[in-house]
């Protein structure tokens, strides 16, 4: 026992220096979003619904950096993004053209593997705040009808002085919309932008 705990005390006592020279940053960041709704169907009588088309969008928000180390970074964000898709309910059918907006909450934890150079990964928390459909009168048949949506964010960014250049990749892990028990769809999306740096 005596071994263990002075094992951990040797550690925290090696981590000082890293942590007396943490750094704490604020950036405001926004950007392009091209969204996939991936339909997953559960009835064999759906197999001729369309798949549904890609719906570029855009994305904004806070940032804010905790750089542990030199090596160690973790990051938490607040955006706003407005994503969705396009579909038919038949191949000669006029197209939706679904829009959700989320209010997200994603912490992230990653590595600086070289200076500027910035790799993360976390969990990503959706709300729908918002959502419209053009195209229809018939608009509920293809609304979310789920206020929540989880999912993971992996990100890659470079930083130029105080201007960053991000792309990130979003896979949903549970459905935004599920009709019964016939289909079910969920949002992946990629993200390009840039983020501004408010603090030094």
């Amino acid at each position: 026992m005596k071994s263990i705990a002075s094992f951990l005390i040797s550690v925290w006592i090696s981590t000082m220096p890293a942590l007396a020279q943490s750094i704490n940053r604020f950036s405001f960041q926004a950007g392009y979003l091209y969204a996939t709704s991936k339909l997953t169907r559960t009835s064999t009588a759906l197999f001729g619904l369309p798949d549904f088309d890609p719906k570029p969008g855009f994305y904004m928000g806070l940032t804010y950096e905790h750089q542990i180390s030199t090596l160690i970074t973790s990051q938490l964000e607040l955006t706003y993004q407005q994503k969705g898709s396009i579909n038919r309910t038949s191949p000669l059918s006029p197209e939706f053209i679904n829009t959700y907006s989320y209010l997200s909450l994603t912490p992230m934890v990653g590595v600086k593997p070289v200076k500027n150079l910035h790799f993360l990964i976390g969990p990503q928390l959706n709300l729908l705040v918002n959502k419209l459909t053009r195209g229809s009168d018939t608009q509920v048949l293809f609304d979310a009808n789920r206020r929540l949506e989880f999912g993971l964010m992996g990100r890659a960014s470079y930083q130029f002085n105080r201007v960053g250049l991000t792309a990130s990749y979003f896979k949903g892990l549970t459905a935004y919309y599920k009709r019964d028990y016939y289909y079910y769809l969920m949002n992946q999306n990629w993200q390009v932008g840039l983020a501004y740096q408010l603090n030094k």
